[in-house]
């Protein structure tokens, strides 16, 4: 935005006097041999040649200075695009200048016509928070000069070929990172961080040490299911005593033995269903622990991530919500509009100029 609005200040300022400052000697010569037209036109041929000349200078300072990461298309499209961003501001302080009746009065025009080209660019406030913004947007080279220059630097190509971010705005919040992985979005989950060229999403604020670390640990893997225990193999059944003789006192031992017997093997029934019941229970509660433990640690896991993701997703959403304009408006579009602007204020100057004829 600055670049669009210093070539369209500089320029003005360049040419708010050309035509005021020699109003008594155009109207001395006008009535000699002075044409109107070659007159204005000698003046548009001073602008075309210093804005070519600030564009030079404005992009070899860009180039030496910030360095943006342009290829030789890019670099041709920025010195085109301040090339006419100056050329405008030159057309409209030679209409200043046309318009004005001396030059005290044209200096102060100059910040009364300015003024509008800060609020309606669309940069410093978003262009629907304004009563008429959009439409008085249209008519104000800052704005079709910023749009032209961001979508140049190709800061939101990313963006606008984003599967993810090309879905409705009620959705953006509703996808999972799964749904992101399959959807294919560079530039919305944790991968925006490596695949997505967006300024702003690697800020300090939110991509520290920490959540660079959390994004490039592993998922903490689910502990495995445990095997369960083979079912208890039964003790073999049990062989009686041998069966006494017909002596009463025979019989009652053997009764006795046989209670002992039962007895006995009841205990070693009962002590193996205990052990195999105690191993069932020591098991489940390993298991529930590695469970509490994996739970935990994929909460952190996701919190530390989380983070991160959501502070540069909600970076790149403010943003969008307010220029996603400019990131799908044609450069040609900027072009066309800054030399239509351009030919409109060119003809009002002619009127203007025209009326000192008979002023």
């Amino acid at each position: 935005f600055m670049m669009g609005l210093i070539g369209i200040l500089t320029g003005a300022l360049s040419s708010v006097r050309e035509i005021v400052k020699e109003v008594d000697i155009y109207r001395r010569e006008r009535t000699v041999v002075l044409r109107l037209f070659p007159y204005v036109m000698s003046k548009v041929w001073v602008g075309v040649v210093l804005s070519a000349y600030q564009a030079t200078v404005f992009l070899i300072t860009k180039k030496v200075f910030v360095n943006p990461q342009l290829d030789d298309g890019g670099y041709l499209a920025m010195y085109a695009t301040i090339f006419l961003c100056t050329l405008s501001g030159y057309m409209l302080g030679l209409l200043i200048s046309a318009a004005s009746p001396n030059q005290n009065i044209a200096l102060f025009l100059v910040v009364i016509v300015l003024v509008p080209q800060f609020l309606f660019a669309g940069a410093l406030l978003p262009r629907d928070l304004m009563p008429g913004g959009e439409t008085l947007s249209a008519v104000t080279s800052t704005r079709w000069a910023f749009a032209a220059l961001v979508r140049t630097t190709g800061i939101g190509t990313d963006i606008i070929n984003d599967p993810c971010w090309q879905l409705p705005k009620e959705e953006w919040d509703d996808l999972t990172q799964e749904d992101k992985d399959r959807l294919g979005c560079k530039c919305m989950g944790s991968q925006m961080f490596d695949a997505c060229r967006f300024p702003g999403i690697r800020s300090a604020d939110f991509y520290d040490e920490e959540a660079q670390a959390a994004l490039g640990a592993e998922k903490p893997g689910e502990p495995p299911t445990p095997t369960p225990y083979p079912t208890l193999t039964p003790y073999p059944t049990l062989t009686p005593p041998p069966r006494p003789s017909g002596i009463l006192a025979d019989q009652e031992d053997y009764e006795q033995k046989l209670r002992q017997q039962g007895t006995e093997y009841q205990n070693l029934r009962q002590a193996q269903g205990t052990e195999y019941e105690d191993l069932r229970n020591q098991q489940g509660e390993e298991y529930r622990q590695l469970s509490l433990t994996y739970g935990e640690e994929l909460r952190a896991w996701e919190s530390d991530r989380g983070k991160s993701v959501r502070g540069a997703e909600g970076t790149i959403a403010k943003i969008y919500e307010d220029y996603g304009w400019t990131f799908e408006e044609e450069t040609r579009t900027g072009w066309l509009a800054l030399g239509v602007i351009s030919l409109v204020v060119l003809g009002l100057t002619v009127v203007f100029q025209k009326r000192k004829d008979v002023i």
